[in-house]
């Protein structure tokens, strides 16, 4: 949690296995000081990441899917890692 005097930022990371795949969850909240951090529920506000590694078939490959949203909206997408010889 970061006090920005009249309003806090508070930072909530997780993390957690789904079979081989490793998902990491990112979730940023503001509020005014009138609510306190611990009991702030969450709001359509939040700022929202999840990255989630998943390693491929054959295993010199690797997915990247990223989630990222708050109150405008959604974004995903994914990269795929491919490793090369050179």
């Amino acid at each position: 949690m970061v006090n920005r005097g009249s309003w806090w930022i508070k930072h909530v990371t997780a993390g957690r296995w789904i079979g081989a795949s490793l998902e990491l969850t990112s979730t940023s909240s503001s509020r005014w000081q009138t609510e306190a951090p611990e009991s702030a529920p969450p709001a359509e506000t939040d700022f929202i990441e999840r990255l989630t590694l998943t390693p491929g078939d054959p295993p010199d490959r690797l997915r990247l899917h990223v989630v990222v949203s708050d109150e405008k909206g959604e974004l995903e997408y994914v990269q795929r890692f491919v490793r090369s010889d050179r």
